[in-house]
């Protein structure tokens, strides 16, 4: 499952920012409450700010809703994806 940047809304497999991404890799990120609250990524400064800031906030909401819950945060997000999806 992807978990996408709040800043500039890249998307992650949130298994390999747990468990392959290594930790000099990741001293540009900033992280929030847990791994799937990206607030900064490496490819923020190639794709600037994200546009949909309503998007990013009911992003930000779920994933602290669902706090140390990785696996949730994933599943709701993409269920948000897909409620956004229908017309």
């Amino acid at each position: 499952m992807d978990i996408k940047c709040l800043h500039c809304g890249e998307p992650w497999d949130l298994y390999h920012l747990v468990h392959d991404i290594d930790e000099e890799e990741l001293k540009e990120w900033q992280f929030g409450s847990s791994r799937a609250a990206i607030l900064r990524c490496s490819s923020c400064s190639t794709n600037g700010p994200r546009l949909d800031k309503e998007r990013a906030f009911a992003e930000a909401t779920i994933i602290d809703l669902c706090a140390d819950d990785l696996d949730a945060a994933a599943v709701m997000l993409g269920d948000l994806e897909l409620m956004e999806e229908r017309p």
